[in-house]
C-alpha cells in the first residue's frame, strides 16, 4: 500500500473527503517522524513500535581502505516482523 492507497482507505473507512483524509495522513507521519527525529520511541498499540535504532550504514572506500559513514538509518515496524 502505498501513501495515496492509505488516504484512499482512510477516507473509504471514515467517510472524510478525500483532502481532509490526506491532511490526517500527512499529519501522522510527521509526528512520527518528528519523534524519530527526537530518538523517541513511537508505540501504536495494535499496529506495531517504531524506533530510531542508530544502525549506521557504512561501505569501504577503495581509495583509503576504511570504512566511511554514510548515513544513519531509520529502522522500525519492529514488533510485527
Amino acid at each position: 500500500m502505498n501513501k495515496a492507497e492509505l488516504v484512499e482507505e482512510v477516507a473509504n473507512q471514515t467517510g472524510l473527503a478525500k483532502k481532509t483524509s490526506r491532511e490526517a495522513v500527512d499529519g501522522i507521519i510527521s509526528a512520527i517522524t518528528d519523534s524519530l527525529g527526537r530518538e523517541e520511541k513511537v508505540t501504536l498499540v495494535g499496529f506495531g513500535t517504531l524506533s530510531n535504532t542508530g544502525f549506521v550504514a557504512h561501505c569501504i572506500d577503495p581509495n583509503v581502505s576504511h570504512f566511511t559513514h554514510i548515513r544513519k538509518v531509520l529502522k522500525g515496524y519492529q514488533s510485527i516482523r
